[in-house]
């Protein structure tokens, strides 16, 4: 299937899943997720531009317990077209803010906005019980304020919304947050285009 894709950006039909799909997105998704970078490899080399993107396929079937192929099979065009978190599924080392953790144990939290398609309570309700699901494994615990600066900002926005993670409209990336630290670290957004409900 990949020698299909082959063609920039043409699109091809899978027969298994029926997606339509492009060279395109599988390379935006591979990019943003995975880090594959097109054409850092000169064609003169052995390791052909089709080579890396199969390995970063393989990354990625590897990362969510899939076939590892490196083909754009069915099961890895699913995964593909999933909404999902914003934040690379697998970062280097470097990439990753020195101490990433917490450095004290009791921490607030603010939700700066609510979604509209959610009743304020039910929303209140939802991030009392997943911040509590932290406090029963870790050390931490978290504390709502309503008004100020809190260590975690909850923020639903649309599109480009003040920080490098532009959100795509519905359906692809639903969410993403930052690892902790002051200022925008730790803070959790959320996508307003998506349909939020207490079931999804």
């Amino acid at each position: 299937m990949l020698a299909e894709l082959q063609q920039k950006c043409g699109c091809v039909q899978c027969i298994q899943c029926n997606y339509v799909h492009c060279l395109c997105f599988v390379q935006e998704y591979l990019t943003k997720y995975y880090g594959f970078k097109e054409d850092i490899i000169p064609r003169t080399k052995s390791k052909t531009n089709g080579n890396v993107l199969e390995e970063k396929i393989q990354e990625m079937q590897q990362f969510f317990g899939l076939e590892v192929t490196g083909q754009l099979d069915s099961p890895t065009l699913v995964i593909m077209h999933t909404p999902r978190c914003g934040m690379p599924d697998l970062q280097h080392r470097s990439a990753v803010p020195w101490r990433s953790r917490w450095m004290k144990h009791h921490l607030t939290y603010r939700i700066y906005n609510y979604t509209p398609d959610m009743k304020r309570e039910d929303v209140d309700y939802i991030f009392q019980k997943a911040f509590q699901v932290w406090s029963d494994v870790t050390p931490l615990k978290f504390r709502k304020i309503y008004a100020g600066e809190a260590d975690i900002m909850i923020r639903f926005a649309f599109g480009a919304h003040g920080d490098s993670n532009p959100f795509d409209g519905r359906g692809g990336t639903i969410a993403h947050a930052f690892y902790p630290g002051p200022g925008i670290q730790g803070d959790a957004h959320f996508d307003e285009a998506e349909i939020w409900s207490k079931s999804s």
